[in-house]
């Protein structure tokens, strides 16, 4: 139980921490730096995976038991906070969209390979 609680914690805090993470990207680009047409790719994937591999170095051993069940519950916590968030803040549908399917492509390939790398139980 503690686990799914620490979970649903840190799915919450990952927002702020990619959020975060694209305001530094965003502050340390060059003046002459354009994302019209590749926003996504280049600034929200990028901090989304950042923060799906921290986390899930962070929380190895929450993760490496039972792996489906607790990153299905981190991956639909975090994208479902980052809809909450940008609901909030009155966001066209199909960025919302574009974020929580960037969230869970992230963390399914993350942690899918965490999975598939260490966390499987060898016979």
């Amino acid at each position: 139980m503690l686990a799914i609680i620490l979970l649903i914690v840190m799915g919450l805090a990952s927002v702020i921490g990619s959020e975060m993470l694209s305001i530094v990207a965003l502050s340390n680009a060059p003046s002459g730096f354009d994302l019209t047409d590749n926003f996504f790719m280049t600034l929200v994937l990028p901090s989304v995976a950042i923060v799906v591999t921290l986390n899930a170095l962070i929380l190895w051993k929450v993760f490496s038991r039972r792996t489906g069940l607790r990153s299905a519950i981190y991956a639909a916590t975090y994208a479902l906070a980052y809809l909450g968030v940008l609901a909030n803040f009155n966001n066209p549908p199909g960025d919302i969209a574009t974020y929580v399917a960037i969230v869970l492509f992230a963390a399914a390939l993350i942690l899918g390979g965490f999975y598939a790398l260490f966390w499987r139980t060898r016979t």
